[in-house]
């Protein structure tokens, strides 16, 4: 194993160059290094966006000194070696937390081969046995078995993606992004990471968003958020969908397919006499329900909302 403490450096750029040269060979010696230099590069990031920067000690002194009364005692201040070591000391015990959540995610899984998708300059597509799939965006690495285990599936995504994940019942999914974690039965969510948050916005189903402190049940729609500066989980509920359309002269079956599209919903025209009906409306900023009800209302009809589709029913147009 590397020394530890060259890691550290490396991470936050403070290594010479014939560390950085022996980080850089161990890294690609093989994927396993490979994913665990990034599970501990994404501990590392959690801290907080700001990278790391070595105070101007004799800047900050003088200032300090023209601050301070003659008489107040005076008190040396700390060399940049110093405060270096101290905040990598803090960062280590956080690194390796990580560190051990990434062994224990290979021990659960050491029969089965590792795999890691790398996308670099363009969106990275995977699919999974097991039936899911998911987008590793830009810049961004997913780390998983060729095979899951009877009992559960776990990958581990370095910064932003997407997820399509298959409803397996008693197999739960779950994604772990350092000490934060996702877990679900089956849906859709994405996560993204930013530079003050960690998101992560459910698109269909639920899914559970939480660390070792707190945990967020996330609905479809909503939004958990873990904030850097203060760490702490938030929920923000969902906020209704709307859209924008201009038609003209439009079929009533293209206007129902447009809609079906933009809302991932299922409208159905229960008389195919309706594909004969043309619209010619404009929709700013509305909810789905505002359209059908504008759209019942032009024509004459009446629509129904069931578990899983929607029924626009009425007689032909005139």
């Amino acid at each position: 194993m590397i020394d530890f403490d060259i890691v550290i450096k490396y991470i936050a750029g403070k290594a010479a160059p014939e560390e950085a040269i022996h980080v850089e060979e161990w890294i690609g010696a093989s994927g396993e290094h490979r994913a665990f230099f990034h599970s501990l590069h994404q501990s590392w990031l959690e801290q907080g966006p700001e990278a790391y920067q070595v105070p101007d000690v004799k800047k900050e002194w003088e200032a300090f000194r023209q601050k301070v009364q003659p008489s107040a005692p005076v008190v040396k201040p700390q060399s940049p070696t110093r405060l270096w070591l101290g905040r990598a000391a803090a960062a280590a015990a956080i690194i390796a937390v990580a560190a051990a959540g990434f062994y224990l995610f290979n021990s659960k899984n050491q029969n089965e081969p590792t795999l890691i998708a790398v996308a670099k300059d363009k969106p990275q597509e995977v699919r999974l046995t097991d039936g899911s799939s998911m987008i590793v965006e830009p810049g961004g690495e997913l780390v998983y078995p060729v095979r899951f285990k009877k009992d559960s599936r776990e990958v581990t995504l370095v910064g932003s993606g997407s997820f399509r994940i298959a409803p397996l019942p008693g197999q739960p999914f779950t994604v772990h992004l350092g000490e934060l974690h996702v877990r679900t039965a089956g849906t859709s969510f994405s996560v993204h990471r930013g530079d003050k948050d960690l998101s992560v916005r459910v698109n269909e189903g639920e899914a559970t968003f939480y660390n070792k402190k707190d945990t967020l049940h996330i609905t479809a729609g909503a939004t958990g958020r873990y904030i850097w500066k203060g760490r702490q989980l938030r929920l923000e509920a969902a906020v209704p969908l709307t859209g924008t359309f201009h038609f003209n002269n439009t079929p009533l079956n293209v206007v129902v397919a447009t809609l079906n599209a933009h809302f991932k919903a299922n409208i159905r025209l229960a008389n195919a006499r309706l594909n004969s009906c043309t619209l010619s409306a404009g929709f700013e900023r509305q909810t789905l329900d505002d359209i059908l009800r504008d759209i019942a209302e032009t024509f004459d009809l009446s629509y129904k909302t069931n578990k899983s589709y929607i029924d626009i029913n009425g007689a032909a147009c005139k």
